[in-house]
């Protein structure tokens, strides 16, 4: 999407200003005093811009503008700006956000939690000066409240580096109430805008040059209530009044109707040459020489505008060169009030035209269309949507207002292929699903228009391809099958062609091929496809289909137990997209999947490490699955470092991305994670029962899965394992379960995966084997599972998956010792093993779920001591969250629930 710069200039000042120290001054000092948010809150004409210039200009501080219109009521539209704007302060803003805008949906959260961290480590913003400001011109024409959420975020979590302005006619939702109690706001309102007597006589009798009495000036001041445009526009017309007196008199009516009044007293008497000059060009939002000549007709349009300029006839410059100009809101709203009085509807739609076509041969894309169907001329607005929308695309599909394509009449798509299709493409991404079934039928409308009006084979390919592409996307939207999936996908990728807009459309369906066999299962064909996709991904230019390519290969790697080529994909990336890594937010996939791998080496520091950066980064690509994933990696570090509170945090996380996918993955699959996570470690005896609640709701699948690495076969899968570990942790505790049918499924499940050539779920199956035998007495033949474990996991370095059974895979591994045939891969496994658990007394081992550890026997002395939990954190220099999560842990793990209970059970099995 193309920047209008004049969006972004702070506007120039005059310099006859009246300095309204008054209102300054406390600007300055609640700026100092760290105050984050002012709010300037008046109706039109209070001087609200005029003052925030004027502060901008004495504070001599970096500061950023950006001018808002009715155009900005777009979440990413409206950050796009303000980033830009920042940027203007410091180039290292925002670069990686702006990226994710043309390849994701990043929410609101991703794009400004990135905005803060960047803003954190910006050189401008941390020179020691102070804040920097940034102004929000016109909140009020601010509706979404999307955008309304994503700056109380920032609010919320601002940091010292920047202060918000914001001028407005209504007071915004953004939380003013408690920013006002906690003395972080700022306020100027209507009544600290008026002028007073005094500010009225110096900028009547001074900047206006009017010369007027002390009473001409009050009974101004009073008639117009200091309203400031109301002073303007009186001084205006007193210039050429003869009684001035008598003037003054006439505004003693009602004053809801001055401003109608004086601005036609402003407008009638003007020459005729500007009267018409001003009314022609209110149609326009702004303003320049070329552009106004083009509409009015008048060729010495520039210089008019600077002569309005210098008249101070309401027209303020948006740029110091003095191109670009806008009217005062209201006094544009009065303007075309008169274009609509004088001119009939065919003049104004001629207006209209001449503005659109200024546009389009000046490449300004929605300018051009929105005068088209402002000239209603839908065939005009067709013409214009088909030839920029492609190049216009957003994050969301296709940038064009989804409103003005609705004002075109259906007759049009039914006669335009391509523009039914783009049709189709803006309904794909409204969170109805109604619309879905709406994007399909104007997909058919296409296909029919198509066979009715395209003689020309090269253009009705290329709209084929197009068609087919949206409707691989519909199939995936609706969740439909793969094999539904795929001949659409195959379709796109032999009709579109390889140039103009329709690569970045031909990479996509080429990576989605080759998830689409991954989903399938269908694993050589994956490789092939996605090999494919690298190549010409690479070749395009395509960062984002390259990076989504090479995590898929990831994905099909890890599934077949490869490691080390799994985590050299990634690598090999990272080092060719070294340089503009910081503008790929998807790179933060590759990090995230490096770390994963490192995790399982048990190589923790270097995996934190990684996590750190990939979730820095990928919640902007709107990778929402990745992003989880990172978040469940990031957990298992923390609980591999025994730090349960952290890993509580970034469970949080999880479950916060998890809840805007969750109707994709199953309701369960968070409890499934869960499982996951605590696999064989220390959970609070809420969670666990939370866990067999699940496991008794959940049914035993009657056959394996297919294997796949992807959707409803991997939830399955996943299901499955989840399901066998609670039950096998029931077992551990002594409650009666029956193991049998789970062991019968998972060895079919072992033997499905192995003929699929999934061995990263044979080592997983086997090893969960191994438990499950070894927790039924079943000593030769939990070794022999072990055995199939360790020859499949020992080449590639698989530790993790090992070591996340605990203490019974400890006992385990070291009856292995003596006769396998991995004894150095099972030293490497046990040296893996925390010291804590390894130097437990065995005779302790066989009476709990799980043996405590040091900090816990520690904890269980100073409850026997009975001392309170406050007393326990003090003497043990921790928090009282830390100390409450060790004494659930203790409980589980001793099978009480109360302090006497522990204590009791503790001796009766000579922990005390």
């Amino acid at each position: 999407m193309p920047i209008l710069s004049t969006k972004l200039q702070i506007p120039p000042l005059r310099p006859d200003l009246v300095r309204r120290r008054r209102l300054l001054d406390p600007l300055a000092t609640n700026l100092r005093q760290g105050r984050k948010l002012t709010v300037v809150s008046a109706p039109a004409g209070f001087g609200k811009t005029t003052l925030v210039t004027k502060w901008l200009a004495e504070e001599e501080r970096p500061a950023a503008w950006v001018s808002l219109d009715e155009n900005d009521n777009e979440l990413y539209r409206f950050w796009r700006y303000v980033i830009h704007a920042l940027q203007r302060i410091d180039r290292s803003i925002g670069e990686a956000i702006l990226v994710s805008f043309d390849v994701a949906h990043p929410n609101a959260e991703a794009i400004v939690s990135t905005l803060i961290n960047d803003l954190m480590h910006a050189p401008h913003f941390n020179d020691g000066s102070g804040p920097a400001i940034l102004v929000l011109d016109d909140y009020h024409l601010i509706e979404n409240i999307e955008i309304h959420d994503s700056l109380n975020f920032l609010l919320d979590n601002q940091l010292s580096q920047l202060h918000i302005v914001i001028t407005t006619r209504a007071d915004p939702p953004l939380n003013l109430a408690r920013r006002r109690a906690r003395m972080l706001l700022t306020e100027i309102r209507a009544g600290d805008l008026r002028f007073s007597a005094a500010e009225a006589a110096i900028f009547l009798n001074q900047t206006m040059q009017l010369d007027l009495s002390v009473d001409e000036i009050r009974a101004l001041e009073r008639r117009t209530e200091g309203w400031p445009v109301g002073l303007q526009l009186a001084a205006l017309s007193l210039r050429d009044q003869p009684n001035r007196h008598e003037f003054i008199d006439l505004l003693a009516g009602d004053d809801r109707y001055i401003g109608d009044y004086l601005m036609e007293e402003v407008i009638h008497h003007q020459p005729a040459e500007i009267e018409e000059f001003l009314i022609k060009s209110s149609i326009l939002g702004r303003l320049n020489g070329s552009l106004c000549a083009a509409v009015t007709g008048i060729a010495e349009s520039q210089a008019l505008l600077e002569r309005l300029e210098r008249d101070n006839l309401f027209v303020a410059p948006l740029d110091r060169r003095r191109q670009w100009f806008r009217y005062h809101r209201l006094f544009a709203d009065l303007l075309r009030r008169q274009l609509h009085r004088q001119m009939d509807a065919a003049t104004i739609a001629d207006l209209h035209q001449r503005a659109s076509q200024w546009y389009e041969v000046n490449d300004f894309a929605e300018e051009a269309i929105q005068h088209a169907i402002a000239a209603a001329d839908p065939g005009r607005a067709a013409d214009l949507i088909e030839k920029f929308a492609l190049s216009m695309r957003c994050e969301r599909g296709i940038a064009i207002p989804r409103a003005w394509m609705q004002t075109l009449p259906a007759n049009l798509y039914r006669e335009r292929p391509m523009l039914a299709a783009i049709y189709a493409e803006s309904l794909m991404y409204l969170p109805e699903m109604s619309a879905l079934a709406e994007a399909g039928h104007w997909l058919d409308e296409a296909d029919a228009a198509l066979l009715r009006t395209l003689d020309r084979e090269a253009e009705a390919r290329q709209i084929r391809g197009y068609i087919a592409a949206l409707r691989s996307t519909l199939a995936i939207h609706r969740g439909d099958s793969h094999d539904q999936i795929l001949p659409h996908v195959e379709e796109a990728i032999a009709l579109l062609p390889d140039n103009g807009w329709a690569q970045g459309k031909r990479a996509v369906m080429m990576l989605n091929r080759g998830v689409t066999f991954l989903f399938m299962g269908r694993s050589a064909e994956a490789e092939r496809a996605l090999n494919d996709a690298i190549a010409y991904s690479r070749r395009i230019g395509s960062h984002f289909a390259q990076i989504m390519a090479v995590y898929s290969q990831y994905i099909l790697y890890r599934g077949r137990g490869d490691l080390s080529m799994a985590a050299q994909i990634c690598q090999s990336l990272l080092d060719e997209l070294r340089d503009e890594a910081d503008r790929i937010p998807a790179i933060g996939a590759l990090w995230l999947s490096l770390a994963s791998i490192q995790f399982e080496w048990n190589q923790l520091e270097a995996a934190q490490q990684n996590l750190t950066r990939g979730l820095a980064t990928i919640p902007l690509s709107g990778e929402y699955g990745i992003e989880m994933n990172g978040y469940v990696t990031l957990a298992r570090v923390h609980v591999a470092r025994e730090e349960h509170e952290e890993a509580q945090r970034a469970l949080a996380q999880f479950r916060r991305v998890w809840q805007g996918v969750s109707k994709l993955l199953g309701e369960d699959y968070s409890t499934l994670i869960q499982i996951r996570i605590w696999q064989g470690r220390a959970i609070g005896a809420a969670d666990f029962e939370s866990f067999k609640q699940w496991a008794d709701s959940a049914e035993l699948p009657s056959q394996p899965t297919d294997g796949a690495l992807l959707g409803s076969a991997r939830r399955g899968y996943t299901r499955l394992i989840g399901l066998a570990s609670v039950r096998l942790r029931q077992h551990r505790a002594g409650e009666r379960v029956d193991l049998t049918p789970i062991l019968s499924i998972l060895t079919r499940q072992r033997e499905q995966s192995k003929s699929a050539g999934w061995f990263s779920q044979v080592i997983e199956i086997a090893i969960l084997e191994a438990m499950l035998w070894q927790s039924l007495g079943q000593a030769e033949t939990a070794q022999q599972a072990l055995e199939m474990a360790l020859r499949y996991a020992t080449p590639v370095g698989y530790v993790r998956t090992f070591v996340e059974e605990g203490e019974p895979m400890r006992q385990l591994l070291e009856s292995a010792e003596e006769y396998t045939r991995f004894p150095d891969a099972v030293r490497r496994l046990l040296n893996a093993f925390p010291v804590q658990t390894a130097a437990l007394s065995p005779s302790r081992r066989p009476a709990l779920i799980e043996p405590l550890n040091d900090r816990e026997e520690e904890i269980l002395r100073l409850l026997a001591q009975k001392r309170s939990r406050q007393e326990i954190a003090e003497a043990l220099i921790l928090s009282i969250n830390t100390v409450k999560w060790h004494i659930n842990n203790l409980y589980a793990k001793l099978g009480v629930d109360k302090r006497g209970a522990a204590v009791a059970r503790a001796v009766e099995l000579g922990i005390l």
